[in-house]
Protein backbone atom coordinates (compact mmCIF):
# COMPACT_ATOMS: atom_id res chain seq x y z
CA UNK A 1 0.00 0.00 0.00
CA UNK A 2 2.73 2.46 0.79
CA UNK A 3 4.23 2.31 -2.13
CA UNK A 4 1.03 2.93 -4.15
CA UNK A 5 0.75 5.94 -1.92
CA UNK A 6 3.77 7.32 -2.46
CA UNK A 7 4.11 6.69 -6.34
CA UNK A 8 3.36 10.54 -7.01
CA UNK A 9 6.77 11.29 -5.15
CA UNK A 10 9.16 8.56 -6.02
CA UNK A 11 10.73 10.36 -8.74
CA UNK A 12 11.82 12.62 -6.22
CA UNK A 13 13.24 9.96 -3.82
CA UNK A 14 15.96 8.42 -6.05
CA UNK A 15 17.99 7.11 -3.05
CA UNK A 16 16.74 4.01 -1.99
CA UNK A 17 17.31 4.88 2.11
CA UNK A 18 15.07 7.84 1.98
CA UNK A 19 12.82 5.95 0.02
CA UNK A 20 12.79 3.52 3.12
CA UNK A 21 12.43 6.47 5.39
CA UNK A 22 9.84 7.79 4.04
CA UNK A 23 7.69 4.45 3.65
CA UNK A 24 8.45 4.09 7.75
CA UNK A 25 7.13 7.54 8.37
CA UNK A 26 3.98 7.07 6.68
CA UNK A 27 3.56 3.13 7.91
CA UNK A 28 3.82 5.64 11.52
CA UNK A 29 1.02 8.15 10.32
CA UNK A 30 -1.23 5.73 8.96
CA UNK A 31 -1.17 4.06 12.96
CA UNK A 32 -2.47 7.18 14.10
CA UNK A 33 -4.38 8.71 11.47
CA UNK A 34 -7.61 9.59 12.57
CA UNK A 35 -9.34 11.13 9.39
CA UNK A 36 -12.88 10.39 9.49
CA UNK A 37 -12.52 9.58 5.39
CA UNK A 38 -9.70 7.43 6.28
CA UNK A 39 -6.27 7.88 5.17
CA UNK A 40 -5.86 10.27 1.74
CA UNK A 41 -2.91 11.70 0.03
CA UNK A 42 -1.78 14.16 1.87
CA UNK A 43 0.10 11.54 4.12
CA UNK A 44 1.81 10.28 1.70
CA UNK A 45 3.14 14.06 0.82
CA UNK A 46 3.84 15.04 4.53
CA UNK A 47 6.27 11.59 4.73
CA UNK A 48 7.89 12.76 1.34
CA UNK A 49 8.13 16.32 2.93
CA UNK A 50 9.09 14.68 6.46
CA UNK A 51 11.73 12.07 4.62
CA UNK A 52 13.43 14.92 2.63
CA UNK A 53 13.60 17.44 5.66
CA UNK A 54 15.44 14.84 7.93
CA UNK A 55 17.65 13.25 5.56
CA UNK A 56 18.89 16.73 4.05
CA UNK A 57 19.76 18.14 7.42
CA UNK A 58 21.63 15.71 9.11
CA UNK A 59 25.12 15.01 9.94
CA UNK A 60 26.82 12.83 7.59
CA UNK A 61 27.31 10.09 10.23
CA UNK A 62 23.19 10.06 11.26
CA UNK A 63 22.11 6.73 11.88
CA UNK A 64 19.18 5.57 10.52
CA UNK A 65 17.09 5.62 13.98
CA UNK A 66 18.11 9.18 14.05
CA UNK A 67 16.22 9.75 10.84
CA UNK A 68 13.09 7.82 11.75
CA UNK A 69 12.80 10.14 14.94
CA UNK A 70 13.29 13.47 13.61
CA UNK A 71 11.41 12.29 11.02
CA UNK A 72 8.50 11.61 13.45
CA UNK A 73 9.01 15.24 14.48
CA UNK A 74 8.35 16.83 11.00
CA UNK A 75 4.94 14.43 10.36
CA UNK A 76 4.09 16.46 13.46
CA UNK A 77 5.34 19.96 12.54
CA UNK A 78 3.22 19.50 8.87
CA UNK A 79 0.66 18.47 11.05
CA UNK A 80 1.27 21.85 12.97
CA UNK A 81 1.54 23.52 10.14
CA UNK A 82 -0.69 22.27 7.58
CA UNK A 83 -3.55 20.65 9.50
CA UNK A 84 -7.11 21.24 11.04
CA UNK A 85 -6.89 24.18 12.68
CA UNK A 86 -9.37 22.78 15.35
CA UNK A 87 -6.89 20.19 15.99
CA UNK A 88 -4.16 22.34 16.81
CA UNK A 89 -6.72 24.66 19.36
CA UNK A 90 -7.57 21.92 20.81
CA UNK A 91 -3.70 20.52 21.50
CA UNK A 92 -2.80 23.92 22.11
CA UNK A 93 -5.54 24.18 25.11
CA UNK A 94 -4.68 20.77 26.15
CA UNK A 95 -1.03 21.43 26.72
CA UNK A 96 -2.13 25.10 28.28
CA UNK A 97 -4.77 24.36 30.57
CA UNK A 98 -4.89 20.28 30.58
CA UNK A 99 -8.38 19.78 28.40
CA UNK A 100 -8.81 16.73 27.01
CA UNK A 101 -6.96 15.40 24.56
CA UNK A 102 -9.53 13.71 22.42
CA UNK A 103 -10.77 16.95 20.31
CA UNK A 104 -6.87 16.97 19.26
CA UNK A 105 -8.12 14.09 16.91
CA UNK A 106 -4.98 12.82 14.78
CA UNK A 107 -2.43 15.69 15.57
CA UNK A 108 -3.00 14.75 19.12
CA UNK A 109 -2.42 10.89 18.69
CA UNK A 110 0.96 12.35 16.79
CA UNK A 111 1.94 14.56 19.45
CA UNK A 112 1.66 11.25 22.09
CA UNK A 113 3.20 8.84 20.19
CA UNK A 114 6.27 11.23 19.19
CA UNK A 115 6.91 12.01 23.00
CA UNK A 116 6.53 8.33 23.68
CA UNK A 117 8.93 7.20 21.26
CA UNK A 118 11.44 9.90 21.65
CA UNK A 119 10.95 8.94 25.49
CA UNK A 120 11.85 4.77 24.62
CA UNK A 121 15.31 5.93 22.69
CA UNK A 122 16.51 7.46 25.45
CA UNK A 123 15.68 11.13 24.30
CA UNK A 124 14.74 13.29 27.52
CA UNK A 125 11.21 14.72 26.35
CA UNK A 126 11.14 17.66 28.36
CA UNK A 127 12.68 19.83 26.44
CA UNK A 128 11.06 18.77 23.47
CA UNK A 129 7.97 18.79 25.16
CA UNK A 130 8.45 22.53 26.60
CA UNK A 131 9.22 23.75 22.93
CA UNK A 132 6.30 22.03 21.09
CA UNK A 133 3.62 23.52 23.74
CA UNK A 134 5.46 26.82 23.32
CA UNK A 135 5.42 26.22 19.22
CA UNK A 136 1.55 25.11 19.55
CA UNK A 137 0.70 28.38 21.20
CA UNK A 138 2.71 30.76 18.69
CA UNK A 139 1.16 29.07 15.53
CA UNK A 140 -2.51 28.57 16.93
CA UNK A 141 -2.83 32.76 17.69
CA UNK A 142 -0.41 33.73 14.41
CA UNK A 143 -2.99 35.22 12.96
CA UNK A 144 -3.67 37.75 15.56
CA UNK A 145 -0.52 39.73 15.21
CA UNK A 146 -1.29 43.30 13.36
CA UNK A 147 2.04 43.77 11.12
CA UNK A 148 0.84 47.62 11.70
CA UNK A 149 1.66 47.51 15.66
CA UNK A 150 3.99 44.31 16.06
CA UNK A 151 7.44 44.99 17.18
CA UNK A 152 10.25 44.10 14.95
CA UNK A 153 11.27 42.29 18.47
CA UNK A 154 7.84 40.36 19.35
CA UNK A 155 7.83 39.57 15.71
CA UNK A 156 11.74 38.07 15.90
CA UNK A 157 10.44 36.08 19.09
CA UNK A 158 7.45 34.31 17.30
CA UNK A 159 9.06 33.71 13.91
CA UNK A 160 12.15 32.04 15.73
CA UNK A 161 8.91 29.78 17.47
CA UNK A 162 6.56 28.96 14.84
CA UNK A 163 9.51 27.82 12.61
CA UNK A 164 10.33 24.61 14.91
CA UNK A 165 13.32 24.86 14.56
CA UNK A 166 14.66 25.35 17.77
CA UNK A 167 12.45 22.03 18.98
CA UNK A 168 14.31 20.22 15.37
CA UNK A 169 17.69 20.81 17.39
CA UNK A 170 16.71 19.64 20.81
CA UNK A 171 15.61 16.61 19.37
CA UNK A 172 18.95 15.84 17.75
CA UNK A 173 20.40 17.07 21.29
CA UNK A 174 18.50 14.53 22.75
CA UNK A 175 19.41 12.15 20.36
CA UNK A 176 23.15 12.70 20.77
CA UNK A 177 22.91 13.50 23.86
CA UNK A 178 24.16 17.43 23.83
CA UNK A 179 23.96 19.72 26.57
CA UNK A 180 20.65 21.80 25.95
CA UNK A 181 22.37 25.12 27.74
CA UNK A 182 25.41 25.66 25.99
CA UNK A 183 26.00 27.20 22.53
CA UNK A 184 22.66 28.64 22.90
CA UNK A 185 24.32 32.06 20.72
CA UNK A 186 25.26 29.13 17.77
CA UNK A 187 21.69 27.73 18.18
CA UNK A 188 19.85 31.51 17.56
CA UNK A 189 21.95 32.26 14.72
CA UNK A 190 20.62 28.65 13.18
CA UNK A 191 17.08 29.16 14.22
CA UNK A 192 17.29 32.68 12.85
CA UNK A 193 18.90 31.80 9.24
CA UNK A 194 16.70 28.33 9.03
CA UNK A 195 13.16 31.24 9.41
CA UNK A 196 14.69 33.85 7.10
CA UNK A 197 15.82 31.35 4.37
CA UNK A 198 12.18 29.54 4.58
CA UNK A 199 10.66 33.00 4.52
CA UNK A 200 12.38 33.40 1.68
CA UNK A 201 12.02 30.23 -0.47
CA UNK A 202 8.04 30.77 0.01
CA UNK A 203 7.58 33.84 -0.08
CA UNK A 204 5.75 33.48 -4.03
CA UNK A 205 3.62 31.31 -2.28
CA UNK A 206 2.67 33.20 0.69
CA UNK A 207 2.57 36.77 -0.99
CA UNK A 208 -0.72 35.49 -2.67
CA UNK A 209 -3.23 37.33 -0.97
CA UNK A 210 -5.61 33.37 -0.61
CA UNK A 211 -2.89 31.56 0.51
CA UNK A 212 -4.22 29.60 3.24
CA UNK A 213 -2.28 29.56 6.20
CA UNK A 214 0.04 32.56 5.29
CA UNK A 215 -0.08 35.88 7.78
CA UNK A 216 1.83 38.85 6.91
CA UNK A 217 3.53 38.67 9.99
CA UNK A 218 4.79 34.72 9.70
CA UNK A 219 6.96 35.91 6.83
CA UNK A 220 9.98 38.12 7.28
CA UNK A 221 9.88 39.83 3.83
CA UNK A 222 5.71 40.20 4.09
CA UNK A 223 6.13 42.03 7.44
CA UNK A 224 9.35 44.20 6.77
CA UNK A 225 7.48 45.50 3.69
CA UNK A 226 4.53 46.06 5.49
CA UNK A 227 5.99 47.25 9.01
CA UNK A 228 8.44 49.63 7.28
CA UNK A 229 7.16 51.00 4.05
CA UNK A 230 10.11 49.30 1.94
CA UNK A 231 9.34 47.33 -1.23
CA UNK A 232 9.71 43.69 -0.98
CA UNK A 233 12.74 43.62 -3.47
CA UNK A 234 14.30 45.82 -0.36
CA UNK A 235 13.44 43.39 2.20
CA UNK A 236 14.15 40.55 0.32
CA UNK A 237 17.96 41.92 0.10
CA UNK A 238 18.24 42.65 4.33
CA UNK A 239 17.10 39.25 4.57
CA UNK A 240 19.53 37.72 2.08
CA UNK A 241 22.01 39.91 3.77
CA UNK A 242 21.39 39.25 7.39
CA UNK A 243 20.82 35.09 6.35
CA UNK A 244 24.49 34.91 4.76
CA UNK A 245 25.78 36.68 7.91
CA UNK A 246 24.43 34.30 9.97
CA UNK A 247 25.68 31.52 8.09
CA UNK A 248 29.15 32.77 7.98
CA UNK A 249 28.38 32.96 11.82
CA UNK A 250 28.51 29.10 12.16
CA UNK A 251 30.67 28.50 9.16
CA UNK A 252 33.64 30.28 11.44
CA UNK A 253 32.10 28.79 14.84
CA UNK A 254 34.93 26.64 16.59
CA UNK A 255 34.13 22.76 15.16
CA UNK A 256 32.13 20.90 17.99
CA UNK A 257 29.24 18.23 18.26
CA UNK A 258 26.35 20.58 18.21
CA UNK A 259 28.06 22.89 15.89
CA UNK A 260 28.00 19.93 13.25
CA UNK A 261 24.70 19.07 13.62
CA UNK A 262 23.72 23.36 13.64
CA UNK A 263 25.61 23.40 10.15
CA UNK A 264 23.46 20.21 9.29
CA UNK A 265 20.30 22.08 9.65
CA UNK A 266 21.01 25.17 8.02
CA UNK A 267 22.85 23.96 4.93
CA UNK A 268 20.89 20.89 4.57
CA UNK A 269 17.95 23.65 4.57
CA UNK A 270 18.77 25.29 1.05
CA UNK A 271 19.12 21.47 -0.34
CA UNK A 272 15.71 20.14 0.96
CA UNK A 273 14.37 23.43 -0.24
CA UNK A 274 16.15 22.42 -3.46
CA UNK A 275 14.42 19.53 -3.51
CA UNK A 276 11.23 20.32 -3.10
CA UNK A 277 10.94 23.06 -5.31
CA UNK A 278 8.96 21.51 -7.84
CA UNK A 279 6.64 20.80 -5.37
CA UNK A 280 5.91 22.41 -1.45
CA UNK A 281 7.87 25.49 -2.75
CA UNK A 282 6.98 26.74 -6.29
CA UNK A 283 9.35 29.91 -7.10
CA UNK A 284 11.84 29.09 -4.55
CA UNK A 285 14.75 28.73 -7.00
CA UNK A 286 15.63 32.04 -7.34
CA UNK A 287 15.51 32.71 -3.90
CA UNK A 288 18.01 29.41 -3.36
CA UNK A 289 20.41 30.84 -6.08
CA UNK A 290 21.26 33.81 -3.66
CA UNK A 291 21.43 31.84 -0.75
CA UNK A 292 24.76 30.59 -1.17
CA UNK A 293 26.76 30.47 2.23
CA UNK A 294 29.35 28.81 3.55
CA UNK A 295 27.85 26.80 5.50
CA UNK A 296 28.20 23.03 4.11
CA UNK A 297 25.39 22.25 2.36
Amino acid sequence: MNDQALAPYLEHLPDPARRALAGHLLDWTLRHCRCTAGPGERHAQQSFYAATFASRCAPDDARAEELLAVGKFMIFYFGVDDGPAHELEALHRHLDEGQPLVAAGELGALHAALLDDLSRQGVPVLPVAQGIAGLCAATATEGEHDAATMSPGSFHALRMTTVAAAVYIDCWRGLRDLSTTDGQDLVDAAVEAIYLGNDLVSLDKERHPHAEGAYTTSNYVLYRAARSGCTLDEAVDEAVIRYRKLADTLAHAPTGPLVTVLRAIVGGDLRAYRDLAATRFPGAQRMLDRLTTPVPC
